[in-house]
């Protein structure tokens, strides 16, 4: 396959993209959920942040990359967030997922990406390419993947990198009651946001710590029926891998409980009563 080198979008960078660039322009759109594991230094993030992508977050689990990343590159330090669990990987709305280096052991389960529409990824290592090679086969045969190109480009330290860009065949979910917080922004300033908005909610369960919650634990929240689009688009619009279960009080699409109200429709009305 052959693979183009764009005009340059950094004085110490060349971008390459492959033929196909019109394609994987349709993947990352401005407003992509795109959401890197273990991204091994900011160059990514910063040709993706250039081309005006803003809505990008970088998961890295290692406390001392993970104050190098921000520290070299102050302007990029928002989009950096530290990964207290590997489960959280799981949890998120990426529309893109990119998994580098030992974050491709996240390719082997559907768990981390069942959501998302499309997965980049960059294995190392000859035994790493082999198996993670061998199972994209595997599911391009069963018809779950379909893969779309390569892309590539040269860092600023020169040395060059290639990713594999596969379509994901999922289903776009169903109406759910789960979303996600950013960590651009945390918990608790969502719940400044709520309340400078005026929202009413209830926090249905871990409210005794919070805003700090147990790992791997999500939020419960009951929301009122007339604030319930509000708090869906606030929750909708960015990378978010801190989950939220959001009801309403009457069980509105996209707030129900298996097709139901969460609680007694007399309960919940009584909590807003005032």
């Amino acid at each position: 396959m052959n693979i183009l080198s764009l005009p340059n979008l950094f004085s110490n960078r060349r971008v390459l993209l492959p033929k196909e660039s019109s394609r994987l322009q349709e993947i990352l759109t401005n407003n992509a959920k795109i959401i890197e594991v273990a991204p091994p230094d900011s160059d990514l993030a910063e040709l993706l942040v250039e081309m005006g992508h803003q809505n990008y977050i970088g998961l890295i689990s290692n406390p001392r990359k993970f104050n190098t990343l921000r520290a070299e590159k102050p302007e990029l330090a928002t989009y950096f967030h530290n990964l207290q669990s590997h489960s959280q990987i799981s949890h998120n709305n990426a529309d893109v997922l990119i998994l580098s280096g030992c974050a491709v052991s996240c390719f082997l389960s559907p768990t981390y990406y069942r959501r998302c529409r499309h997965l980049i990824i960059r294995p190392t290592g000859f035994t790493c390419v082999i198996l993670t090679f061998l199972l994209c086969v595997f599911r391009l045969m069963l018809g779950q993947f379909k893969f779309r190109c390569f892309m590539g480009y040269t860092t600023s330290q020169g040395k060059q990198r290639y990713y594999w860009v596969i379509d994901t065949n999922n289903k776009r979910p169903k109406s759910s009651a789960r979303y996600y917080i950013s960590p651009k922004i945390g918990v608790e300033g969502f719940f400044t946001s709520l309340n400078n908005k005026n929202i009413q909610y209830t926090i249905l369960r871990w409210f005794e710590k919070f805003p700090h919650l147990e790992k791997d634990e999500d939020i419960d929240l009951l929301v009122a029926d007339k604030d319930f689009e509000t708090v869906k688009q606030m929750l909708s619009q960015k990378a978010g891998i801190i989950p939220v279960d959001m009801y309403s009080v009457s069980g509105l699409s996209g707030s129900d409980y298996r097709e139901m109200a969460y609680y007694p429709l007399d309960i919940k009305k009584a909590w807003f009563s005032d």
